[in-house]
């Protein structure tokens, strides 16, 4: 699959970044990902001006940024700037020196453009657009109605970011729930009661990362999840505690050592979002600005962008990808008996031979953390667990899922997983993993039994291992095993 870098630099109030992406198709991955807090806007409540030190340490960073995207021969090159430059009295200044350093042109977003942009990544990496999008800067809070397309007219700005509320750190969360929901008075956005709520930004990451850690999370993989107001509740009491509890405090600063100190504001404003809109429930999205920037005006339909961000994650070969289409048709027959929806099962197909170049006496964990870790967009974290097991599974029939993640799929999907993994390896096994031989092969299930047919100049391939692996399907699944052979 061929694809294209494409950098993108991200110059904001708290955090100078540079993300350079492979892109091919609707597959937009991160390949090189670095950032430094330089806290442009950090003076700016106080002095109407960016702060001396932290120009100084990104004109700095963006020399360092050029030079790492000419050495890797970056197709495209998109800069933007955000809040703290547009807001600035100095920011002009600041962006015509940016721009001299870093050889290219940076463009200044205003709120709405921000906002759009944000909505525009949301809508990449996660299904469904009935949504409003709230994104967290270091100065501003942006907000997006994507129901149905995101666009400019719908967005709203405002100077809420933990930098330009920093004299608020005085006040108790009472007083500062209060300040908040009185700016967010003129949102009209708010008042109009969007069916759910998305979160963007370091900031709300981090609060996602405190959840985790406070609640025993099995993996920390914040793109995706989702937070009540009791979760939220429970992070503003735990950076109440830590005042007193020197040990919480270490553990949440270790967790979130720079954004440790707006951590309670970032927290704090979710959930009076939350209250505004009268929900209990918001998903956190780490998609958002700069994959906005990548994507453009472009609608993504979420199975390409699923489909192709698998080929490209796993630089899919013409001979895994035949394979893979193989499998897809050989265990389509489990996945309706099991109600396994089809983009799931294709995933599993396409992602079958991950383990390929894996160790075999540890080739299950590794697939199994890997596949639960890859950078994939459009699927939820209950989905993430599933293909992870069915995957573990089908290179091992004894698999056990790591404690904790039964929290997040339920004993019946997790059964479901099994038997897809169950199949995959039956395929796997019969065939060599050779597409060609697959194809003549089928599987049935028809009155208790679970029929392997294949054609009889194919007898061979039915070896005693593969007798055993369709065995243990059928009884996984309640039939008898029937192996057919039959003359072409």
């Amino acid at each position: 699959m061929l694809s294209r870098k494409k950098a993108v630099i991200d110059i904001g109030s708290n955090s100078c970044r540079l993300v350079i992406y492979d892109c091919a198709g609707a597959a937009v991955l991160p390949y090189f990902n670095e950032k430094t807090m330089a806290g442009l806007g950090r003076d700016m409540p106080r002095t109407g001006r960016l702060n001396e030190a932290g120009c100084k340490l990104a004109l700095e960073t963006l020399g360092r940024f050029r030079s790492i995207i000419r050495s890797m021969e970056v197709d495209e090159v998109r800069a933007v700037a955000t809040a703290a430059v547009r807001e600035a009295e100095d920011g002009p200044v600041f962006r015509q020196a940016a721009e001299a350093v870093l050889g290219e042109p940076i463009r200044l977003l205003s709120g709405a453009e921000e906002g759009y942009l944000s909505a525009r990544g949301v809508m990449l990496g996660l299904p469904g657009r009935s949504r409003l999008v709230a994104d967290l800067g270091g100065s501003s809070l942006e907000l997006c109605d994507i129901s149905g397309h995101a666009c400019l007219e719908t967005g709203e700005t405002f100077l809420l970011g933990p930098l330009a509320r920093s004299d608020d750190n005085a006040f108790g969360t009472g007083k500062r729930r209060k300040i908040m929901t009185k700016i967010l008075q003129s949102s009209q956005l708010l008042s109009q009661n969007a069916d759910c709520l998305t979160a963007v930004g370091g900031g709300w990451r981090t609060v996602a990362l405190t959840h985790f850690m406070l609640t025993d999370y099995p993996f920390n993989i914040s793109h995706g999840t989702q937070l009540t107001r009791d979760d939220l509740e429970r992070i503003v009491t735990a950076m109440t505690q830590s005042a007193n509890d020197d040990g919480l405090r270490d553990r949440l600063q270790k967790l979130t050592k720079k954004r440790f100190g707006s951590l309670l504001h970032a927290t704090v404003l979710l959930d009076v979002l939350l209250e505004q809109l009268d929900l209990d429930e918001v998903t956190v999205s780490a998609y958002g600005l700069r994959e906005g920037v990548i994507a453009g005006d472009d609608d993504v339909e979420p199975n390409a962008a699923l489909f192709d961000s698998i080929r490209l994650y796993l630089k899919t070969s013409p001979t895994e990808k035949l394979f893979s289409t193989a499998l897809y048709r050989f265990v389509k027959p489990i996945g309706n008996v099991k109600n396994i929806g089809e983009r799931l099962l294709k995933a599993a197909c396409m992602m079958a031979d991950i383990g390929a170049r894996m160790h075999p006496d540890h080739r299950p964990d590794l697939v199994f953390e890997q596949v639960l870790r890859a950078p994939l967009p459009m699927i939820s974290h209950a989905q993430r667990v599933f293909l992870a097991l069915a995957l573990a599974t089908r290179y091992t029939s004894g698999f056990s899922l790591p404690a904790g993640c039964g929290k997040v799929l339920s004993s019946s999907e997790q059964r479901k997983a099994v038997i897809l993994g169950r199949a995959l390896r039956l395929g796997g096994v019969y065939s060599g993993r050779a597409g060609n031989i697959l194809e003549r092969a089928s599987l049935t299930i028809k009155s208790s039994r679970l029929t392997l047919t294949v054609p009889e100049s194919d007898n061979t391939m039915v070896s005693e291992t593969v007798r055993k692996r369709h065995r243990q399907l059928a009884n996984a699944l309640g039939c008898e095993a029937v192996l057919n052979c039959h003359a072409v």
